[in-house]
């Protein structure tokens, strides 16, 4: 087996392989099938060193035209398949708007709601702690990035 990669250098490659596809003219593409949904399998890290277990998620994610910019949401799925080392948390309906601002079409006013339970025994106190500063820095770090 080969050794890993050095990490910076392949994201770097990996990025600037997906701008090269984004650039590339939209007729010069032939498109094979279009869709905006997807079932997505994802997890989260245990925290406080393990003693709150790793969480599992699948949902189903559908991203859509809305007021001439985009709805992003979402649902769990209840899926049989279970791997021992996670719980299996469970988003209710979810979903983020980003619609140009109407006296500023340059800028967008991105607007989220969630609704998480992660199951297991978690007070409600410490995950309401937990879910408020995830998304203070999920917000931070989109402003950074943008």
């Amino acid at each position: 087996m080969e050794g890993l990669p050095d990490a910076a250098a392949f994201a770097t490659k990996l990025k600037n392989t997906l701008i090269q596809y984004h650039s590339i003219e939209e007729d010069k593409w032939r498109v094979a099938k279009k869709t905006n949904c997807c079932v997505m399998r994802y997890t989260t890290a245990g925290q406080l060193w393990n003693i709150i277990s790793p969480r599992e998620f699948v949902d189903f994610s559908y991203t859509v035209d809305y007021n001439g910019g985009l709805l992003s949401c979402g649902i769990s799925l209840d899926w049989s398949e279970k791997r021992a080392e996670f719980v299996r948390g469970y988003n209710h309906p979810c979903g983020w708007f980003c619609v140009p601002l109407k006296d500023n079409t340059n800028q967008s006013l991105l607007t989220g709601y969630i609704q998480t339970d992660l199951r297991g025994m978690i007070p409600q106190s410490a995950v309401d702690t937990a879910m408020a500063s995830t998304l203070i820095n999920f917000y931070g770090d989109l402003q950074k990035a943008l």
